[in-house]
């Protein structure tokens, strides 16, 4: 079974500056800021996903739900950034 090595929310890899946070529930790993987070949790976190599957379970959150959300404008704003950089280094050229 391989390690997976990048964060569920933004794509981006774990390194020695830049911690993954694990999920205790399933295999999906996590910055600490894509999470949500402003301090590392302890032992037996669980993710948004599994936090969200949880509460879909019991009925108190129907249709898209905030981690969803959440996810989708992580993943903008590193697309936009992405863009922004290109279009950065391509001036400078």
């Amino acid at each position: 079974m391989s390690k997976r090595n990048w964060c569920d929310t933004c794509r981006g890899d774990g390194s020695k500056h830049d911690e993954l946070l694990r999920c205790a529930s399933c295999p999906r790993r996590f910055h600490k800021e894509c999470a949500g987070l402003r301090i590392s949790p302890g032992d037996g976190w669980a993710c948004p996903h599994c936090v969200a599957d949880e509460e879909n379970d019991h009925g108190k959150k129907k249709g898209e739900n905030a981690v969803e959300k959440r996810i989708a404008a992580v993943r903008k704003c590193h697309k936009e950034l992405a863009s922004h950089s290109r279009d950065f280094l391509s001036e400078r050229r």
